[in-house]
């Protein structure tokens, strides 16, 4: 089984849609974006709008949102149908050994003046049944929110991604 710890270059993903209700406060919303479906796992998007200007680390998103990290931090985990569990509360800089086992990795991160927003790549595919994405922003006052998918549909799209050019050697080792 081939594994990655982001979405391949050689692949045109299939977008779902998130269908995700923005959690939120009277100063900040947070939900999460369009699904990209790759052959070997999930990316998607968790954005951030906010009424008033505060810079990206207030919201803890992005690539260095580690339990190491000081202050306000995005609390993202990921339930898979079958009991596996992903998690940016772990290293995500140390993917485990076992391709079989869940590997949530954090990708790039843009804030502005109101807005914000990560992407984050979930590998490897989930089985058929409910696949579960929580997360929570507690500095924020944003409590657990969870977007709920269908591991069926998820596995159906993976079937109509495209297929750029072979995979080049190197390429299995992301």
């Amino acid at each position: 089984m081939q594994r990655r710890t982001s979405a391949p270059r050689d692949e045109i993903p299939v977008v779902l849609p998130s269908g995700c209700i923005p959690a939120r406060t009277d100063d900040v919303a947070l939900w999460i974006d369009t699904l990209h479906v790759f052959s070997t796992g999930i990316e998607f998007t968790i954005r951030a709008r906010y009424r008033s200007a505060a810079p990206i680390e207030v919201f803890g998103l992005g690539p260095y949102t580690h339990p190491h990290t000081n202050g306000a931090r995005l609390h993202l985990a990921v339930a898979y149908p079958d009991g596996r569990l992903a998690t940016n509360t772990v290293d995500f800089r140390s993917p485990p050994h076992d391709p079989n086992h869940a590997y949530l990795s954090s990708g790039s991160a843009i804030g502005g003046e109101a807005a914000a927003y990560a992407r984050y790549f979930l590998s490897p595919l989930p089985p058929p049944g409910p696949l579960t994405i929580a997360f929570a922003l507690p500095e924020a006052e944003i409590g657990e929110h969870r977007l709920i998918l269908d591991g069926s549909t998820i596995l159906e799209a993976a079937a109509g991604v495209v297929q750029l050019w072979p995979p080049e050697e190197t390429d299995s080792l992301n």
